[in-house]
C-alpha cells in the first residue's frame, strides 16, 4: 500500500468519533446545551481530519491532480447519491403522502445549487475546502497558510455575525432565480473557506501529536487542556450551525471548535486505535450518506420510542436507538463495500491499516 492510499488507525479512530457525534447530533435526542457543542465539532472535525491526512501523505501533487483526486473521491459520491435520493423521492410519492412534488422540486433546486439534499451539503464544501487547501499547501508553508486562513475565517464569520445575518441559506425558498442561486453559491464558498481554516489547524494538531509521539503524558495533558478549554468556552456561545454559517460570537465559536477538535485529535494520537470505532471511521462516508435519507435514523428512533412506551426507561430508549442504527448500518456497510458499488463512493479503499513493523 503506497503513501497515497495508506490508512492511519488514529485518523480512522478520529473519524469514528466524528461520525458517532454526527449521528447523535442529528438524532434530536440531545438537550440544547449538548446540541450546540456537538454542532460545534462535527463539521470542523472532518475538515481537521482531512488536514491531518494530507499532512501525512504530503503535498507534492500539483493542482490538476489534486482537483482530479478530490472530484473523484468527493463529488462523484455527491452526484450518485443525489440521484439515489431523487429516486427515493420519486418512488416515495407513489407510496406515501409524506413525499410531495414540491419537496422533490425543492430537492432538485438544492442539488443544482450545491446546497445538497439533506446531508449532501457537506460534500461540495469538503471538495472545495480540502482541494484548495492542498493546492495552497503545495505552494506555501504551513505558518503562512495558518495566518492567512485565520484572518479569512474570522473575517467571513465576523461579517455574518456583526451584520446580523440569520444565515446565508434561503431555507424553504425554492424560487429559481439568480439572486437565490448566488446566495447559495456564496454559502458554499464561505463554508469551504472556513473549512480550509480547520484543515490548516488539523495539520497543526497532527504535527503536535507527531512531535510528541514519544511523550505520551504530555499528549494526554494537552488533550485534556484543549478539550476542557473548548467545553469551558462553549458556555459563552448560544448557537453554532456550520450548515448555514450561523455562528454566535465567531471569535469564541471558532476557538471552541478548534479546541474540541484538536483535543480529540491529540486523544486519538495517544490512544492509537479502538478497533470498533476505527471500523466506523473507515466507513464514515457510508454511514454519513445513509443514516438519514435511507431511513436508518428514523426507523431507529421509532423502535426506541416503542421501547420507551413499554418500559418508560430513557436508557432503554437510547440503547435501542444506538443498537438499531449500528445493526442497520453494518448491513449497509457490507452492501456498499461490494466491488459492484465502488463507483458510488469514488472507488475508496476501506482496508484495515497495515501493522507497523517493529524497529529492532
Amino acid at each position: 500500500m503506497n503513501i497515497k492510499t495508506k490508512r492511519y488507525s488514529e485518523l480512522d479512530l478520529y473519524k469514528g468519533i466524528g461520525i458517532i457525534a454526527t449521528v447523535t447530533a442529528a438524532s434530536g435526542m440531545l438537550s440544547k446545551v449538548l446540541q450546540y457543542r456537538f454542532d460545534a465539532v462535527c463539521f470542523p472535525l472532518f475538515m481537521m481530519a482531512a488536514g491531518a491526512l494530507w499532512h501525512k501523505r504530503g503535498f507534492e501533487t500539483d493542482e490538476k491532480e489534486a482537483v482530479r483526486q478530490g472530484f473523484k473521491k468527493t463529488m462523484m459520491p455527491f452526484f450518485w447519491f443525489t440521484l439515489i435520493y431523487l429516486l427515493i423521492d420519486s418512488v416515495g410519492m407513489f407510496v406515501s403522502p409524506l413525499y410531495t412534488l414540491k419537496a422533490t422540486y425543492s430537492d432538485l433546486w438544492d442539488s443544482v445549487s450545491f446546497v445538497g439534499i439533506s446531508v449532501l451539503w457537506f460534500l461540495p464544501a469538503y471538495f472545495i475546502g480540502v482541494t484548495a487547501y492542498r493546492v495552497f499547501r503545495h505552494n506555501f508553508r504551513l505558518v503562512i497558510i495558518c495566518i492567512i486562513l485565520t484572518a479569512v475565517a474570522f473575517s467571513l464569520t465576523g461579517i455574518l455575525f456583526y451584520k446580523g445575518y440569520s444565515g446565508m441559506y434561503d431555507a424553504g425558498d425554492v424560487e429559481v432565480c439568480l439572486q437565490s442561486y448566488g446566495l447559495r453559491i456564496a454559502l458554499l464558498f464561505w463554508r469551504s473557506s472556513v473549512g480550509m481554516f480547520f484543515c490548516a489547524f488539523g495539520e497543526v494538531f497532527c504535527l503536535i501529536g507527531e512531535k510528541l509521539s514519544e511523550k505520551k503524558l504530555i499528549v494526554v495533558v494537552l488533550s485534556v487542556l484543549f478539550t476542557g478549554a473548548g467545553v469551558g468556552l462553549s458556555f459563552l456561545i448560544a448557537r453554532c450551525n456550520y450548515t448555514v454559517m450561523v455562528l454566535d460570537k465567531p471569535y469564541v465559536t471558532l476557538p471552541v471548535s478548534l479546541c474540541l477538535g484538536g483535543g480529540l485529535m491529540l486523544f486519538c494520537s495517544w490512544i492509537g486505535t479502538i478497533k470498533p470505532i476505527d471500523f466506523l471511521g473507515r466507513h464514515a462516508i457510508i454511514i454519513y450518506l445513509t443514516f438519514s435519507d435511507f431511513g436508518i435514523l428514523k426507523t431507529a428512533l421509532k423502535l426506541g420510542q416503542d421501547v420507551f412506551v413499554k418500559t418508560d426507561n430513557n436508557f432503554a430508549n437510547r440503547a435501542t436507538v444506538a443498537a438499531a442504527v449500528i445493526v442497520m448500518e453494518l448491513i449497509l456497510i457490507c452492501i456498499f463495500r461490494l466491488k459492484i458499488f465502488s463507483f458510488l463512493l469514488g472507488e475508496r479503499d476501506f482496508s484495515v491499516p497495515e501493522a507497523e513493523e517493529d524497529v529492532l
